[in-house]
């Protein structure tokens, strides 16, 4: 049957019914009432398209005409077994009427009915491409009964009762948008509340019904934001549909909601449809990345888009960049220079389009577990949410590498895990195997730095000897290596960002001391701050010489760790008593003071460098 839409108001709704076109009383029965066994002759009307219509709104709705083709097939089931098939006669010239002719096979009595089935009496709405002409030539399904008016055994003719055929099924003419935005569809997966949406149904009544994770997939030619659907809802009153829809960039969007898609009724109308999966630019902590290079709310990280598999979390968010790490360890730890080449992090699979797997720093695991429980200090929130994503913890009482040198070339930063605390080790690059967990940044530009010449204080300062703006201290194309704590023209110093530990006065001032700090800066040499350099360092950050708070914030906010309070000292290069004693700057309760102590006791040290 050929299916024509005329448009004239947006619409909702109309009924389907086809009646006979005949005003014979249908209950008159006549004729030899003996069951007979053979093949018999058979004519009935079927039409006309003035009662088979659906239509809305009379001459001025949306109408949808169904006339008969010439040979359009018409299955005939008796007692849930096909007798036969009926074929349409049009050649009066108007296809809104037919008469059905062939041949029935059969014992057939007066009085019996039988089910005329158009197209077939199997009913099947899978492989549905969303078009008009697909769902009117192979998904329209419609029925009627005919009842045996008479029987001539020996013409074998039986004469039977008019065709008043209805649908099967509802008939959709949908558009789908994201807000205002129409979406281009490539796939459409339908379930229903109920689990009475119908996917196949045999002669016999066997069916198969949509479900989630077995829904009725609808699967256009090319991608589109308007589909033909046919669906069959045994419930046949309002129920609750499910609509996910995969648009073409594989972006999934859902819908849910109470629709009342009633048999042999028409529908169109708009979807508004909700994302489930995005950009990485607009994703958010926790959710899942898939091998296509997109995120998806957790809750679909089992029902991701067919070939497409998890491949990571999101572990970290500002703005549009992310941090994304693997599921997953590499399969053997290894060295440092094995973890940064590329048989490690970067050879990590599965792969993720338009990305790079990379061992993370040491900014980028602090920022990670900070972003997942809120304490850098900590990985038990990051394990909860790599687990929560489908991922594999990482492991305790284990050290992962991070890609950061205190040494460049010799030495660098272990995360080692041990009952809910991160903490940091430093490494021999050739000689220690640790694991490796991959990650990769999305959206991330490097940093430019400058000069420390055209520096503020309370810039960073990378391993290059440049400056950096405090704000992109996470986005370095090299390691933080210190502060900018002082400026006075174009001269300055540099505080590092982490203590050198504790020792006496000559080892601090030696090769092995403050000089000796892990983390190089090219051009420059780490040393001891003398008392003036302190002092000049403290009051630059927070206006006050007796104070040491405005300098640990700042130290904290460029990516570093404190000074020590609670009454501890720290060495200074300046001399009180030549070869005997020197000042000690002790911090006590956001307060400085200046003793002096013995050369050979051991206090902590904290290196600087001028410039």
């Amino acid at each position: 049957m050929r299916k024509t839409f005329f448009h004239s108001l947006p619409m909702i709704m109309a009924a389907m019914m086809m009646v006979a076109c005949s005003n014979e009383d249908a209950t008159a029965l006549t004729g030899d009432n003996t069951q007979q066994s053979r093949t018999w002759q058979v004519s009935i009307n079927a039409g006309p398209a003035t009662t088979r219509a659906i239509s809305v709104g009379g001459n001025n709705g949306q109408t949808l005409y169904t006339n008969w083709d010439a040979n359009d097939a018409v299955e005939v089931v008796k007692d849930v077994a096909s007798v036969g098939t009926l074929n349409a006669d049009v050649s009066a010239g108007n296809s809104a009427y037919a008469t059905l002719k062939g041949t029935l096979e059969g014992t057939f009595s007066v009085g019996d009915n039988v089910t005329l089935c158009y197209h077939t009496a199997a009913l099947d709405y899978t492989g549905q491409v969303g078009t008009l002409a697909g769902v009117s030539t192979n998904k329209s399904y419609l029925t009627a009964t005919s009842t045996v008016k008479s029987v001539d055994g020996s013409g074998g003719f039986l004469s039977m009762s008019d065709a008043a055929f209805t649908a099967e099924q509802a008939y959709l003419d949908l558009s789908f948008t994201k807000g205002d935005n129409p979406i281009s569809i490539t796939r459409l997966d339908i379930w229903a509340d109920g689990g009475k949406l119908v996917k196949t149904k045999a002669i016999d009544g066997t069916t198969t019904y949509a479900t989630e994770a077995e829904p009725l997939t609808i699967t256009p030619a090319s991608a589109t934001d308007r589909l033909f659907i046919a669906l069959r809802d045994e419930n046949n009153a309002a129920n609750n549909y499910h609509f996910k829809a995969t648009e073409e960039n594989n972006v999934i969007y859902t819908y849910e909601g109470s629709k009342n898609l009633l048999l042999g009724k028409f529908y169109k109308g708009t979807v508004t449809m909700a994302a489930i999966s995005h950009a990485l630019s607009a994703a958010v902590v926790g959710e899942v990345v898939g091998t296509n290079g997109l995120a998806y709310d957790v809750a679909y990280k089992d029902n991701l888009p067919t070939g497409v598999s998890a491949a990571g979390m999101v572990a970290y968010k500002s703005g549009s960049s992310c941090l994304v790490i693997a599921l997953a360890d590499e399969s053997s730890a290894m060295d440092w220079d094995t973890a940064n080449g590329t048989n490690g992090a970067a050879a990590h699979m599965p792969t993720v389009t338009g990305q790079t797997w990379k061992v993370p720093s040491r900014a980028e695991w602090e920022l990670m577990f900070s972003a997942n429980g809120g304490n850098a200090e900590s990985y038990a929130g990051l394990n909860t949410a790599i687990t929560n994503a489908g991922g594999t913890a990482l492991q305790g009482d284990n050290g992962y590498w991070s890609s950061t040198e205190h040494t460049p070339g010799s030495g660098a930063y272990i995360v080692t895990l041990s009952g809910g605390s991160a903490s940091w080790a430093s490494g021999k690059e050739s000689d220690l195997d640790e694991r490796v967990r991959a990650c990769f940044a999305f959206g991330v530009v490097a940093a430019t730095g400058h000069a420390l010449s055209e520096s503020v204080v309370g810039e960073v300062v990378g391993t290059d000897g440049l400056a950096y703006a405090l704000a992109d201290k996470d986005n370095l194309p090299v390691t933080a290596a210190g502060m900018v704590a002082y400026k006075n023209g174009s001269s300055g110093l540099v505080i590092a960002l982490y203590d050198d530990g504790e020792m006496n006065w000559n080892t601090a001032n030696g090769t092995s001391g403050a000089a000796a700090h892990k983390i190089t800066v090219t051009g420059q040499t780490w040393r001891l701050p003398s008392q003036v350099e302190w002092n000049n360092m403290f009051e630059a950050n927070g206006g006050n010489a007796g104070s040491y708070t405005g300098l640990n914030t700042a130290i904290t906010a460029a990516g570093g760790t404190a000074l020590q309070g609670d009454d501890k000292n720290y060495w200074s290069s300046t001399e009180y008593d030549a070869g005997n004693a020197a000042y000690l700057v002790n911090l006590s309760g956001g307060s400085t003071n200046w003793p002096n102590s013995n050369e050979s006791n051991v206090w902590r040290v904290r290196a600087c460098l001028a410039f």
